[in-house]
């Protein structure tokens, strides 16, 4: 099967709705509108109470053997905190370290390596129901190890499909693998769309795996997203400990000074109650997914000064251009970042807000302000994940912490973050309905 030439009969309709979803200022036919504009507009306070009516502190157990480097990624799932240690250039130690709700480290799940139970990367696609985990393993052969939540090892699983991502990309709805393979066509308005479906476990089928393809791959596509250049600089998002990670890049020997782009890791599709939602960075639009359609859901209005997709890499930010950074979604909220100008200028002014999806209303605070904690009293909260409960969880460090307290030195301390020593892992906040 031509994976960018099989075009389903709806497939025009789709492509045209992908562009208008990635022009700036979109009307939001068909789909609810996060007016960011307006929400930064006329900045307000936010409060945690807004998102949930309890907020609980996990420290991260602190032993020899779950110890959380500098570089490491949270995947919650319901009853779990997964903590993937990864290197971005696979050089350094990988493992997914499992921790129960309240932090308590529960151990090590799986290992890399060559060994017939290792796996390629500690990045796990998390099943429907969030009981199993499943890593890819890479080489002659391709195919997942599936381990349960308790760490114990299940065996390969010959999917009908090779998962494009352990992480970002791919997601379980039921016994189906789901993938999306998208990307802006030199950060122009038009996408390139193609949805890969098949079961889960299929071993010895072969073929039958459904390819959607929304929005061919351009005829003239030279594959400039994976440029060779000299990397300059990697910038957080607006919210602390965000997982949005931008980076920026020189083009050698090419006409543009600067390149920008997503750190790879980044998660764009996700699980929210039983849909699968997907947004591209630099996009205004939010998309549902299914294994046969790909749908505005969700339009981020940033105002006559949005950022154009098209001019990232030409024109790149001006000071008064605004865009999402990253977004957080629960069954109830989105919670978003925000920004005017590019995140590695001085001038650049970050906000944080979010979208109350009964109520249709956007609302947003200056980025240093955060949710104020009226729970507990304690320093403003920033979700940067959610998980399938429909908590909202931020991620606070000891030096988050020391930092506060030298300005706030009357504050008292959560039960739960009490003697924690100077080296003791991140802590985990959990606002839940």
């Amino acid at each position: 099967m031509d994976r960018f030439k099989t075009v389903c009969s709806w497939a025009a309709v789709a492509c045209a709705m992908v562009v208008a979803g990635c022009s700036a200022g979109s009307d939001g036919v068909g789909e609810s509108v996060v007016d960011v504009a307006g929400a930064v507009g006329a900045p307000e306070v936010l409060k945690v109470s807004d998102l949930g009516s309890k907020i609980t502190y996990a420290p991260l157990e602190t032993t020899d053997s779950s110890l959380v480097p500098n570089t490491w990624q949270l995947v919650p799932t319901g009853s779990h905190l997964l903590v993937v240690n990864y290197d971005p250039w696979g050089m350094g130690k990988q493992n997914c370290m499992s921790f129960d709700i309240s932090g308590k480290f529960l151990g090590i799940i799986g290992h890399t390596g060559d060994d017939p139970e290792a796996y390629s990367r500690p990045f796990p696609i998390v099943s429907a129901d969030g009981k199993t985990l499943y890593f890819m393993r890479y080489g002659a052969e391709m195919y997942m190890q599936e381990y349960g939540i308790d760490g114990g090892y299940k065996g390969r699983v010959f999917p009908q499909i090779p998962p494009l991502g352990a992480q970002g990309v791919t997601q379980i709805v039921d016994t189906t693998i789901v993938s999306v393979d998208c990307n802006l066509h030199n950060f122009t308005k038009e996408m390139w769309v193609t949805i890969y479906a098949g079961g889960l476990n299929s071993r010895g089928v072969a073929g039958g795996v459904d390819t959607t393809v929304v929005a061919p791959m351009p005829d003239d596509y030279d594959g400039s997203l994976s440029f060779q250049s000299v990397y300059m600089n990697r910038f957080p998002s607006v919210m602390p400990h965000s997982v949005h990670i931008y980076q920026e890049y020189d083009e050698q020997g090419g006409e543009r000074k600067h390149l920008f782009k997503t750190h790879t890791s980044t998660p764009r599709l996700v699980k929210v109650g039983k849909e699968l939602h997907f947004k591209e960075p630099f996009i205004d639009t939010m998309y549902v997914v299914t294994p046969t359609s790909f749908t505005p859901i969700y339009t981020f209005d940033c105002g006559e000064k949005a950022l154009n997709p098209s001019e990232v890499n030409t024109k790149g930010f001006s000071a008064d251009n605004l865009w999402v950074t990253e977004v957080c979604e629960s069954s109830d909220y989105i919670v978003f970042g925000a920004c005017y100008g590019w995140l590695g200028n001085e001038d650049r002014k970050g906000y944080v807000g979010y979208y109350d999806k009964k109520t249709g209303k956007t609302r947003a605070t200056a980025a240093e302000n955060g949710f104020e904690d009226d729970l507990t009293g304690f320093m403003p909260f920033y979700p940067v994940v959610s998980n399938s409960r429909g908590d909202l969880i931020g991620i606070l460090t000891i030096d988050d912490i020391d930092k506060w307290l030298e300005t706030h030195p009357d504050a008292e301390l959560p039960e739960p973050l009490r003697n924690l020593a100077e080296d003791a892992n991140p802590i985990c906040v959990i606002v839940s309905k």
